[in-house]
């Protein structure tokens, strides 16, 4: 099991600088075209809606929908296959210069 908290330190999440946007944590898969789920920004780190806990194995998606960002990434959940994981995205194109460029999912 997974929550927000752990995996967005491990990727350099700077909590000092960040914002969470939160669409929905009940773990149902929602496509856009259904009502609007209820979003959430979180200022507090604290919030305990960090540490709901998902299952990032096979199957279907389970990680939270979210978009977050602090002064340098944009952070998002990704999927292959049900499996799902965090990614980040420089906000400066120039970081690719020196570092793999993004490529996520099947490959």
């Amino acid at each position: 099991m997974e929550t927000l908290r752990k995996e967005l330190t491990e990727l350099g999440f700077d909590w000092n600088t960040g914002k969470i946007i939160l669409w929905n944590l009940d773990g149902e898969y929602r496509s856009w075209s259904e009502s609007q789920p209820v979003v959430k920004t979180i200022k507090d780190w604290k919030d305990k809606d960090l540490d709901y806990e998902y299952d990032t194995g096979y199957g279907s998606a389970d990680t939270p929908h979210f978009i977050a960002e602090d002064d340098k990434f944009i952070y998002m959940p990704v999927q292959y296959d049900g499996a799902s994981w965090l990614y980040k995205v420089s906000k400066d194109i120039d970081y690719y210069m020196t570092n793999e460029p993004p490529y996520e999912g099947g490959g």
